[in-house]
C-alpha cells in the first residue's frame, strides 16, 4: 500500500464517464406495498412478473422486495442501454433470504440474479418470462438460508452483446422437487451505473474522477488519475480532524481504498497531495 497526492497539472487518460443516466436508481416511490404493477409508483421501473413489493417509508427511503416460490416468482426491470464492448461499473445494496434448509430439496439452486436483456414488458404474471437469447448475466449469487444484513454489491460488467434493459429477480431451479413453503427473497436499493466510454480527453487533475460519490461504508472508492504523481491522501471531517488513507494502486490510471469501519459516516474533504507538493481537494460523502 502507498499514500497519495494530486497536483494541478494537465494530463491525458481514459476517464470513466456516464453519458446515460439510470432512471431512479434509489427506487424512490410514491407508495408502498404492491407498487411495481401497472401503473408503477416507482418512476422508471416496472414488474417483469409477479407482484414485487415496495418497502420503506415514503418520507425517508423506499426499496424493492422480490420473492420466488415453487410455482411463482417476482422481478423488476428498467430500461438501460448496454453496449457491447463498453465497461460498466454497477453498485447497489442487497439483502437476501431463503428458508430452503427447513424443507426438502437441499440440492436445489436458489439464486439472486441481475441480467442485461431486452423485450421485457410490464406484467403481473406469476411465471418468470423467458429471457431473450441475447441476454447476458451481469451477476448471480446463491441465496443461503437466514436473513442477511444489507451488503454492498460492486460489479464490473463488459457485455459482448447489446441489450436495452436491466432486470432483477430471484430464482429457484429444479423447483418441482421442493416443498410448497420454500421461498427465496432479495431486497435491492441504491443502484448506480457508470460507464467507461474509452474516450481520451484532456483534464485538470482537480477534475479527477471519483466513483462512487456518495459512497457507503464497506464500498471501495476508486480514482481515475495519474497514479505515478500521487503521494498522500488525507480525509478531513467538518471539525478539521485528519485521517490518513492507505491506498492501492490498481494500475497506472486507477487508485482505490476501502471505506472501512474506522471511517465514520459524514461529509469529508478529500485532500490529495502529489509528489511536487501541490494539492487538490474534493468533497466526499460517506453514508
Amino acid at each position: 500500500m502507498k499514500k497519495i497526492i494530486f497536483t494541478s497539472i494537465f494530463f491525458i487518460f481514459f476517464i470513466t464517464s456516464n453519458s446515460q443516466q439510470l432512471t431512479n436508481g434509489t427506487l424512490s416511490g410514491t407508495c408502498t406495498g404492491n407498487g411495481f404493477s401497472i401503473p408503477s409508483c416507482i418512476k422508471g421501473w416496472s414488474a417483469s412478473h409477479g407482484t414485487p413489493t415496495v418497502l420503506g417509508n415514503l418520507e425517508n427511503n423506499t426499496w424493492a422486495l422480490l420473492s420466488a416460490h415453487k410455482n411463482k416468482s417476482e422481478g423488476i426491470f428498467t430500461n438501460y442501454n448496454f453496449i457491447a464492448g463498453k465497461t460498466y461499473y454497477i453498485s447497489l445494496k442487497m439483502k437476501t433470504y431463503s428458508n430452503i434448509k427447513e424443507y426438502d430439496g437441499k440440492n436445489n439452486s436458489i439464486m439472486a440474479n441481475i441480467i442485461a436483456t431486452h423485450k421485457l414488458v410490464a406484467s403481473s404474471n406469476e411465471k418468470k418470462p423467458i429471457a431473450s437469447s441475447n441476454s447476458e448475466i451481469i451477476w448471480s449469487k446463491a441465496i443461503t438460508n437466514g436473513k442477511e444484513n444489507w451488503e454492498i454489491i460492486e460489479i464490473v460488467f463488459k457485455p459482448t452483446k447489446n441489450n436495452t434493459q436491466l432486470w432483477f429477480f430471484p430464482s429457484i431451479k429444479n423447483n418441482t422437487k421442493l416443498n410448497e413453503e420454500v421461498k427465496a427473497q432479495m431486497e435491492i436499493d441504491n443502484i448506480a451505473i457508470k460507464t467507461n466510454e474509452n474516450q481520451e480527453i484532456t483534464i485538470n487533475t482537480n477534475d479527477d474522477f471519483i466513483f462512487p460519490n456518495p459512497i457507503h461504508k464497506g464500498q471501495t472508492l476508486r480514482f481515475l488519475t495519474n497514479t505515478k504523481t500521487i503521494n498522500e491522501i488525507v480525509l478531513f471531517n467538518f471539525t478539521g480532524e485528519k485521517q490518513n488513507i492507505n491506498f492501492n494502486t490498481d494500475d497506472e490510471k486507477t487508485i482505490s481504498f476501502l471505506i472501512d469501519d474506522t471511517i465514520k459516516k459524514g461529509i469529508y474533504t478529500l485532500n490529495i497531495t502529489r509528489k511536487d507538493n501541490t494539492t487538490s481537494r474534493k468533497k466526499l460523502i460517506i453514508e
